[in-house]
């Protein structure tokens, strides 16, 4: 490692109290519920990314307004996403809505458990293939600490 990387190392925040970027969250979040996640293909782990960040926001919501905001928004989102999904793929691989909703209440305790007291809310993501099977993930979000 040359000089200058040297002291890039060292002049950045790596101190473990350092927030992690809410991009590098949201992976870590969908892969969470994943065996192995290097073997999705790029649709599903967008799909997957999709409902992760839904599920983040959603942690956000006191538990009692979760499930009635579930039915207000996620309930459009999760048949749009069912319908790009059964497009690019055969009916068989197509996911119920049952068990989107089931993965969404996976990533909403998996969130509570891994980012508990992290209230930034993902106002925008995109997901963009880098090819070879690696992609990446941007994320626009704003931080609603104070606002419950």
């Amino acid at each position: 490692m040359g000089k200058a990387s040297n002291k890039k190392k060292h002049s950045r925040n790596d101190s473990p109290t350092a927030v992690p970027p809410v991009s590098e969250s949201l992976i870590k979040l969908a892969h969470s519920v994943c065996e192995n996640p290097g073997r999705f293909k790029f649709e599903q782990m967008k799909m997957l990314i999709s409902i992760a960040a839904m599920a983040w926001n959603l942690s956000l919501l006191p538990k009692e307004g979760r499930a009635q905001q579930i039915q207000l928004t996620a309930g459009p989102l999760l048949k749009r996403l069912q319908k790009e999904n059964a497009k690019k793929q055969n009916d068989q691989a197509a996911v119920s809505t049952m068990d989107l909703l089931n993965l969404i209440s996976i990533l909403l305790q998996k969130k509570e458990g891994l980012y508990p007291d992290d209230r930034r809310f993902i106002v925008k993501y995109e997901f963009t293939r880098l090819g070879d099977g690696e992609y990446t993930v941007t994320v626009s979000s704003a931080d609603i600490a104070d606002n419950p």
